[in-house]
């Protein structure tokens, strides 16, 4: 997920866009990362390192994800050192659900506005 936002910050694309246009139903899991930024002035972009905390707007992305994709994807929370103290990781678990919770909310709405139409 960090991968997909930190190529759509190096192209300048709009990350919501591409979501929409993945086949729904070839997605089966999702891998949240954490990064950072690296660089100077025009050449600033996200490094995913999976070394720091996932970026707020990955969960933003998540939420998109939870918006347009069937449930029952496995979303998994890769770490591979600088590990923080478990509640650190536990509170990203969270915000996760959260993010997806959200957008399933949003999606159920809409679904429920297009019925009554």
């Amino acid at each position: 997920m960090l991968a997909s936002h930190a190529a759509r910050v190096r192209c300048h694309c709009l990350p919501v866009s591409f979501i929409t246009r993945i086949p729904v139903g070839r997605v089966k899991g999702i891998h949240l990362a954490g990064g950072r930024w690296v660089g100077k002035g025009n050449d600033t972009r996200v490094l995913d390192d999976h070394l720091h905390d996932v970026l707020e707007p990955v969960f933003a992305l998540l939420e998109e994800v939870g918006a347009n994709m069937e449930p029952g994807l496995t979303i998994i929370l890769e770490r591979d050192g600088h590990f923080p103290p478990i509640e650190s990781l536990l509170n990203q678990l969270e915000q996760a659900r959260q993010a997806l919770a959200r957008g399933r909310e949003r999606r159920t709405r809409l679904s429920e506005i297009e019925a009554a139409a």
